[in-house]
């Protein structure tokens, strides 16, 4: 096989067994090494392209961070990399937009070209070759998926064969399984076999990243005075925004009444953003030639600087609009994100200015600011955003009521630990006035709970393929708090579930709550023995079979009741003398 083949084989084989059925973890770094490991042996002249290097690294970066924290920004800035990884592995000269372009049309459009490859190996013969590489494969092939059917069909034909092949786990190969190689394997070929359309590569060839002095630009119209009419035009506005800012931002002047830094930055950044963006593009449309060069001209571009310049400092009393604004109204990732759009509009401005001295084409200013942003990506994955929101957010709110828990408790299990600290604030179901709209028909604690659960269930059916620092950290830290007692009750009414295996670790539980969305099941009720500590129990929908595994709790000193028949609550009061039982009929709780 060529090693093109073996690197199919072999990226397909670590992809199902990495990732089958497991989250983003220490799998990603992995898969990451495997992937840089069969692009170096296949050619290892990569290792001398800059380009192809910084990919590499990015690619490994982004999966360490996935290892660290496990975040949706970290994985997705993998996703890119790895792309990246492959695209570059072919043309390394190509701009990060049209490499990651490449990327996802190589998986995309994989399986179209398996097949195709796949029938003209078929019909195609080399000379003096009397066989084909798609049947040199199914020689192989079709003699081990036979023996492998007969396999199973003779372990279950005979149980002295198969308790002499018991040792042999073949549990995992299932349809899901299959179809989730399957897609492994049309990535493996999409990273490998790279696809390219030759018409786009020459065009992006073709571009030239710096203007030619000879570049002449007609017009029946005069531009040099349109554009300089223009410009007067906008930097007198900007310089008189810009003074408006100095005053009431900078010297203190504060803000006319019934204006907010709130106003500012929900209406102003989105207007800011897209003004700059129009008046790049307009720089670009009128310097696409003559009015880059010549000292006739000079005037146009000393106008344009002044409207970068000024530009710069809108961004910058934005910037510091949304600081306050957050001060007051605490972290969210929409306000995150307004910086990363003011950083890349500062990059944009900065880059444009830098066209302008070195008189480079807009080419040159797209790709430039497309392999910022990749680079912003890449290294703004390696903060543990979620950690910081819910350490930032509880640190500077005094009064549990003014905290927007269900915020928090919209992100990942990072803040989960800190959130069970204030559970039991008198506060914590209250909403602030910044609340974000979730969870309308559950309490913030009973969201909590759900969360703390799906968190545990994960981990549960999860292996060490999977592993993640920070949910290792968040483990140790739930464990802490139910060894000091801080997890002693648990509203699950709103939770699906099967099995309390999950909670097992919480020895401390004295009251679980459990809702319509739990019917509950002979192997969960026969599960509770696990919490000896449990004295309280709500549940719905109970009947006569269930009453032999509520007695044997010991420890219940309450069960409360709903949707349950008045027969079976006094079975129930009967065979669990000096239990309270409470009949809520068919009230919620």
């Amino acid at each position: 096989m060529k090693k093109t083949d073996w690197g199919i084989l072999l990226l397909t084989i670590a992809f199902s067994f990495l990732f089958y059925k497991e989250n983003a973890g220490i799998n990603c770094l992995l898969f990451s090494l495997v992937a840089i490991g069969f692009f170096v042996w296949d050619d290892p002249t990569r290792t001398k392209n800059l380009n192809w290097l910084i990919v590499a690294a990015a690619c490994l970066c982004s999966s360490f961070f996935i290892f660290l924290h496990s975040s949706t920004l970290s994985v997705l800035a993998f996703y890119c990399s790895l792309l990246l990884l492959s695209a570059y592995s072919i043309n390394s000269k190509a701009s990060v937009l049209t490499n990651l372009f490449y990327g996802y049309y190589s998986i995309l459009s994989s399986f179209i070209f398996v097949a195709v490859n796949t029938y003209t190996s078929l019909i195609q013969k080399k000379e003096g070759d009397k066989k084909t590489k798609g049947m040199r494969t199914l020689t192989y092939l079709i003699p081990f998926v036979l023996a492998l059917i007969f396999f199973f069909i003779y372990k279950n034909a005979n149980p002295l064969f198969k308790e002499y092949t018991k040792w042999i786990n073949l549990d995992f190969i299932s349809i899901h399984w299959l179809i989730f190689t399957l897609w492994g394997f049309l990535v493996a070929y999409g990273l490998v076999r790279h696809q390219r359309i030759q018409g786009l590569d020459n065009w992006e060839k073709n571009l030239s990243i710096d203007i030619d002095k000879n570049e002449t630009q007609s017009s029946r119209w005069n531009e040099k005075k349109s554009v300089l009419i223009l410009f007067v035009l906008l930097n007198t506005m900007l310089l008189f925004i810009n003074c408006l800012d100095i005053n009431y931002l900078y010297l203190g002047a504060g803000l006319p009444k019934d204006l907010t830094h709130k106003q500012f930055v929900h209406d102003g950044v989105g207007m800011l953003i897209c003004s700059i963006v129009l008046g790049i593009s307009i720089i670009l449309f009128f310097l696409r030639g003559g009015l880059n060069f010549g000292k006739e001209n000079k005037s146009v571009r000393v106008l344009i600087y002044i409207w970068l310049f000024q530009n710069l400092m809108m961004v910058i009393s934005t910037a510091i609009r949304n600081h306050i604004y957050i001060m007051d109204a605490l972290l969210t990732y929409k306000r995150i994100g307004v910086f990363y759009w003011l950083l890349m509009a500062a990059v944009g401005l900065t880059v444009t200015g830098y066209k302008l001295k070195k008189t480079k084409s807009s080419w040159f200013l797209i790709r430039s600011n497309a392999l910022f942003a990749f680079i912003v990506l890449v290294l703004s994955s390696s903060v543990d955003w979620d950690r910081l929101i819910g350490d930032f957010n509880i640190k500077r709110v005094p009064n549990i009521a003014g905290l927007d828990k269900r915020y928090l408790i919209s992100i990942s299990e990072a803040n989960l630990a800190q959130l069970y600290r204030l559970k039991d604030d008198k506060d914590f179901n209250t909403d602030s006035s910044y609340h974000y709209a979730m969870y309308k028909r559950s309490k913030n604690s009973t969201a909590l709970d759900r969360k703390l659960f799906y968190f545990m269930d994960e981990l549960l059916n999860c292996s060490w393929k999977s592993f993640c620092v920070r949910k290792k950290r968040v483990l140790r830290e739930i464990i802490a708090l139910n060894s000091a007692e801080k997890i002693q009750s648990l509203d699950l009414t709103s939770t699906y579930f099967s099995s309390f295996e999950p909670l097992f670790p919480l020895t401390n539980l004295r009251k679980i709550q459990l809702g319509a969305s739990n019917n509950p099941t002979k192997k969960w009720l026969s599960e509770l023995k696990q919490f000896k500590k449990l004295d309280t129990l709500a549940l719905t929908s109970l009947d006569a079979s269930h009453i032999e595994y509520l007695s044997a709790l010991k420890n219940l000193k309450c069960i409360s009741l709903t949707y349950t028949n008045k027969s079976v609550i006094d079975s129930l009061k009967a065979k669990m003398y000096g239990v309270q039982i409470i009949d809520k009929g068919n009230s919620s709780y």
